[in-house]
């Protein structure tokens, strides 16, 4: 009687450990490649984000460029004793630009005018 209920015992706990593992052999490859869709998904997502940001920066750079390339005084010359006339023009259009840190103009002589947002980060300020 004993022999019996062991070997029913012995036969039901294989049965629970082969279904056990027949069960984690289909889903554990099931739930990775899920969590691998999923983690495409949300790197695509972020990725577009991303470039949109990027493209709205660039956008705004160009924005700059052009305004400044427009003005006149941008070929007025350098001089190491008078503030060049567009200096002005360009801070104006660094406060209007919130991702833009500095702008630079050069001159084929190897001069050039940069003018750049103190507050931009504060540890630049101080």
């Amino acid at each position: 009687m004993l022999g019996i209920r062991l070997i029913l015992i012995g036969m039901v706990l294989l049965v629970v450990v082969l279904t056990s593992g027949v069960v984690a052999a289909v889903l554990v490859p099931v739930g990775l490649r899920a969590r691998r869709a999923e983690a495409e998904e949300r790197f695509e997502e972020i990725s577009r984000r991303v470039s949109r940001g990027a493209m709205r920066l660039e956008r705004e750079g160009e924005q700059i460029a052009v305004a400044l390339a427009a003005n006149p005084d941008i070929s007025h010359p350098l001089s190491d004793s008078v503030e060049h006339p567009l200096v002005d023009g360009m801070s104006a259009l660094l406060h209007k630009g919130d991702h833009i840190f500095s702008a630079f103009i050069g001159h084929p002589n190897g001069d050039y005018i940069e003018v750049s947002k103190n507050e931009a980060d504060p540890r630049i300020a101080q």
